[in-house]
């Protein structure tokens, strides 16, 4: 709710005071081609006794539909703002194409990485505006692809004012699984080299679900793809899973398959 939201937007103020975002890469990258390494990597939050994240060792794509999996607050969505830039990891450090994320400018990551975030929080304006709110030069065209990407299309196209229409407060004109879908169109508009969804599918009837589960497995073609899911649709269209433990640490990581299966077992012979 909202006190989840200014808990979040305080966290994130106290970052941004402490590390200056860089106007300039350090490391000049003309486009990434999608490839994330994690090298002991952890996080923990001030107020917190323990390490939300532990150790993290790792790569992720470049390219591939990639899962994270895991208990509640093993630290799935801290890992997702970790890799996006938005949080600084308290160990080791995330590699993007080789190169330490810390190096680059917070505008070139926001183009190269798009991050879709659990909680939705449209504002009161158009279709279009709430798009364009992700790159404001963006054409027509783009928008439309971001939107197809989304499987937003459709349902934009039923309304009589088309981009136009406005979506009310918090977007209260739209459906749970309308407004999912127009934050994901939101973060496709820039074509990202790296997807970093939390819940992609939440609010999603079974045929969107699926659905949107193919649009993210084209996209994966050429595109790092990693979303936090509890679908079964997304996970057994992934190529890779990585699961987390409840102590932040990795439970295992791999081949889609070969992870589930891992997870499964262990599952089972659990009392």
């Amino acid at each position: 709710g909202f006190a989840q939201f200014r808990q979040a937007r305080d966290r994130l103020s106290e970052i941004f005071e402490m590390v200056p975002d860089r106007d300039h890469s350090g490391l000049p990258l003309e486009y990434p081609r999608g490839e994330l390494i994690l090298e002991s990597l952890g996080f923990r939050y001030d107020e917190e006794p323990q390490d939300t994240l532990t150790g993290l060792n790792g790569r992720i794509g470049a390219h591939g539909l990639h899962a994270l999996v895991g208990p509640n607050g093993s630290g799935k969505t801290t890992l997702l703002k970790l890799l996006c830039g938005l949080y600084a990891p308290t160990d080791g450090r995330v590699l993007l194409d080789g190169a330490d994320i810390t190096q680059f400018a917070r505008i070139d990551l926001a183009r190269w990485i798009g991050y879709l975030p659990q909680g939705i929080q449209p504002f009161a304006g158009t279709i279009r505006e709430n798009l364009l709110m992700a790159w404001p030069e963006a054409t027509d065209e783009a928008l439309r692809t971001a939107a197809e990407r989304a499987l937003a299309l459709d349902f934009v196209h039923d309304l009589p004012e088309g981009f136009d229409a406005p979506i009310g407060e918090f977007g209260s004109r739209l459906s749970a699984g309308q407004r999912r879908r127009l934050a994901l169109a939101g973060v496709l508009v820039r074509d990202p080299v790296i997807l970093l969804l939390d819940e992609p599918t939440a609010d999603l009837d079974q045929n969107a679900e699926i659905a949107l589960t193919r649009s993210l497995k084209a996209l994966s073609a050429k595109r790092t793809v990693l979303v936090v899911t509890h679908s079964r649709v997304l996970l057994q269209a992934a190529d890779g899973v990585i699961a987390l433990q409840p102590d932040g640490r990795i439970r295992a990581a791999g081949p889609a398959a070969e992870v589930l299966s891992k997870i499964s077992a262990a599952s089972v012979k659990q009392p």
